[in-house]
């Protein structure tokens, strides 16, 4: 049974890209991943709304969503958000949005992958464009935390959220690949926090 691009896993009990070339590695990784989101809740003294990113195939926004009141999650890769569309389909307190996060409202190119967590917005070598928004964009009521797994791209999107930071402090979890460690580290340092 499927949809465009994606079918049902009964294994994982979840919709899933086609395109995977590893769905037992893609899901174990995911899944592995939950753990430090766990943390980040444990950490949040309100639990409003929370902006997510690399919103992937929507096990990191379910879980979120069971935590926080609203989850906005972002995706941009196609047949990724087609998945977490149908994933989520139960779950209301869930705004999925087809878009990159990053420091402002554009066009970007995106580089395919194997595996539906490892796409990336690379202007060199992209060649899916997609829309490109930023939280700052959506002028949120509440921000408890930012949560960002956007494979390099996690300095840009926090960029587009310099206003929502400053207005309410929110808890920000984000994943450092060590290419891109210090890039991370120098901003988070940059705008008060550690």
């Amino acid at each position: 049974m499927g949809s465009a691009g994606i079918e049902f896993r009964s294994e994982f009990k979840m919709w899933w890209p086609k395109y995977d070339h590893n769905p037992a590695g893609s899901y174990a990784k995911l899944k592995q991943g939950i753990g430090a989101l766990e943390h980040t809740i444990e950490l949040c003294d309100q639990k409003k709304v929370v902006f997510q990113a690399g919103g992937n195939i929507g096990m990191w926004p379910l879980r979120l969503s069971r935590s926080f009141e609203l989850v906005y999650t972002f995706e941009p890769a196609p047949d990724n958000f087609r998945a977490l569309v149908k994933n989520i389909s139960m779950t209301k307190n869930i705004a999925a949005f087809q878009s990159a996060l990053g420091h402002d409202t554009s066009l970007v190119k995106m580089r395919k992958s194997k595996s539906p967590g490892t796409w990336r917005v690379d202007a060199g070598e992209g060649s899916v464009e997609v829309i490109q928004t930023s939280i700052d964009a959506a002028r949120p009521h509440a921000c408890d935390a930012i949560v960002l797994d956007v494979e390099g791209y996690e300095v840009e999107a926090l960029r587009g959220a310099t206003e929502t930071i400053k207005k309410f402090h929110p808890i920000i979890h984000v994943e450092e690949l060590p290419a891109k460690r210090e890039a991370i580290r120098r901003y988070i340092s940059e705008i008060g926090y550690s």
